[in-house]
């Protein structure tokens, strides 16, 4: 029996295409799992792996072009060269099953939500681990570089759920090293992703100790960048006054709020522009900006 996944979010259509005929028994055809998004399809497939998927393109969150790209890297069997010299078929990613203890990751994750120089401490401790582990066997270091990435975006994106909207390019929490020739090279991009996350954490969630009032503000502007969003209404969400949560807002983290409000904006054109197919003047209005020609200024 061939599994089938669908990926669509629009519930009419899930129930159209359950109802139609080629499926069961007669056919070989099952549809297993189903899904309204890329990134719950990820999720899905990171367990059990599918022989047919059928998604739509234009959807929220990770669309179906991403969606298949990931597809393309992690369900299509793979060759892969091991450390002792022997060759042999992936059929599934590795390194999804095969969980990294929490307490070792624990340092690195706030390192990395603190946006923190420590970063490379605790990566490079957390690297000597994952070797002595692996003994040089290349499977088993793809599948510590895989899986303990996936486990750091996960818990990141959970803590944080505004974080996958700003940084697509990495990935959503699949890391594929398998193409990379030498352990080394996939180490430095195991690196390079943790990098890319604590610089991220460390420019808009900043990296050391705030008022309580900052992290409400910082999270609201974070989860509702395409918004419209004034100081004044931020003032208001959080119970002060705009020149209290002005002054606060420079003293405490360097940046005007209003600089900040561009940054977070910009930070997401760009997401947007690396992750969709879309005009500037849309986007432009997408994020609040009447003139497309004033919107390109700020984004260069």
């Amino acid at each position: 029996m061939y599994t089938v996944m669908l990926v669509d979010d629009s519930e009419i259509l899930h129930t159209h295409i359950r109802r139609l005929a080629p499926w069961g028994k007669s056919t070989g055809f099952e549809i297993i799992n189903e899904a309204a998004d890329g990134l719950a399809a990820l999720d899905l497939l990171s367990g059990t792996g599918v022989d047919l998927l059928i998604t739509d393109i234009r959807m929220p969150g990770m669309d179906g072009l991403a969606l298949l790209h990931r597809v393309a890297g992690f369900l299509l069997s793979r060759q892969i060269s091991s450390g002792d010299g022997a060759s042999r078929h992936e059929n599934q990613q590795p390194g999804l099953n095969n969980q990294i203890p929490e307490a070792n990751l624990q340092p690195l994750l706030q390192a990395i939500i603190g946006g923190s120089d420590t970063i490379n401490l605790y990566s490079a401790t957390l690297l000597d681990q994952m070797r002595q582990e692996a003994s040089g066997n290349t499977g088993k270091m793809i599948t510590a570089l895989s899986q303990s990435y996936r486990q750091v975006w996960l818990e990141l994106s959970r803590l944080h759920p505004w974080l996958p909207a700003y940084l697509p390019t990495l990935d959503y929490g699949f890391l594929d090293v398998t193409k990379l020739e030498s352990i080394p090279a996939m180490e430095a991009t195991w690196q390079n992703h943790l990098d890319c996350l604590s610089l991220f954490m460390g420019r808009f969630w900043f990296d050391r100790p705030r008022h309580p009032v900052i992290s409400m503000v910082c999270r609201i502007v974070l989860e509702e960048t395409e918004s419209p969003l004034s100081v004044r209404d931020l003032a208001g969400r959080v119970n002060v006054s705009r020149n209290y949560l002005g002054d606060l807002f420079a003293s405490e983290t360097g940046l005007t709020l209003k600089a900040y409000c561009t940054a977070v904006r910009m930070a997401r054109a760009k997401a947007v522009l690396d992750s969709e197919h879309i005009r500037i003047f849309e986007l432009a209005a997408r994020l609040g900006y009447d003139s497309s020609e004033y919107f390109c200024k700020v984004l260069a």
